[in-house]
C-alpha cells in the first residue's frame, strides 16, 4: 500500500526517480503507474505486473528446463515452480520480485545462448535484461552478477580456459 499510495499514485516523473526508500521497485512501478491508469485503483490492477510475470515465470522455467534437460524433468521443474510458496507470494504481493524471478530465467537462457556463441546481438540482451532487473531492485545484482561467473565457468569447462578469456570483453 505504502509503494502504491507513495509512489505509482505520483507523477510518472517522480515514481521512477524518487529510491528514497529501497519499497520502491522502480520498474516495477512504472508497470503498476500503467496497470492502474488503464484498469483503475484496484487491488487487481495493482497486483496486475507481479501476477503476470509470476505466472511467466512457470512457462520460463520449463523452457530453462528443458534447454538443460528432458521434457520430463521440465514438467516437474514447471511443475514446482507453479506451486512454490516464495514464487507464489512474489506473484501476489505487488512488488517487483516476480519480475527479477522471470528476468533471471531468461538471463540462465541468454547466458547459455553466449556460451555456446557469443554475438553482440546476445550481450545486448543480457545487458538490457539486466539493467531492467537492476532498475527495479538493486537486489538484481546478486542472481545477474552469479550468472556472469556462471558463463565464464561454463565457457571455460565447454570450450577451455582459452575461449572463456575470450568472453571478457564482453562481460
Amino acid at each position: 500500500a505504502y509503494t502504491f499510495l507513495h509512489y505509482a499514485k505520483a507523477p510518472l516523473a517522480t515514481a521512477l526517480s524518487d529510491y528514497t526508500y529501497p519499497n520502491n521497485h522502480l520498474f516495477h512501478t512504472l508497470l503498476v503507474w500503467i496497470s492502474t491508469r488503464v484498469f483503475g485503483d484496484s487491488e487487481v490492477a495493482i497486483r496486475l505486473p507481479a501476477f503476470v510475470f509470476g505466472m511467466l515465470v512457470v512457462p520460463a522455467t520449463y523452457r530453462l528446463a528443458l534447454r538443460f534437460a528432458d521434457r520430463g524433468a521440465s514438467l516437474i521443474a514447471m511443475a514446482l515452480a507453479a506451486a512454490w510458496p516464495a514464487l507464489i507470494l512474489y506473484s501476489t504481493n505487488a512488488r517487483g520480485y516476480s519480475f527479477i524471478s522471470f528476468v533471471f530465467i531468461v538471463m540462465l537462457l541468454v547466458g547459455d545462448e553466449i556460451v555456446e556463441q557469443a554475438t553482440p546481438a546476445r550481450w545486448a540482451a543480457l545487458t538490457l535484461l539486466f539493467a531492467l532487473g537492476m532498475y527495479t531492485a538493486p537486489l538484481m545484482l546478486y542472481p545477474g552478477g552469479g550468472l556472469l561467473v556462471w558463463i565464464l565457468a561454463e565457457k571455460a569447462r565447454r570450450d577451455g580456459i582459452a575461449a572463456a578469456r575470450a568472453l571478457l570483453p564482453g562481460l
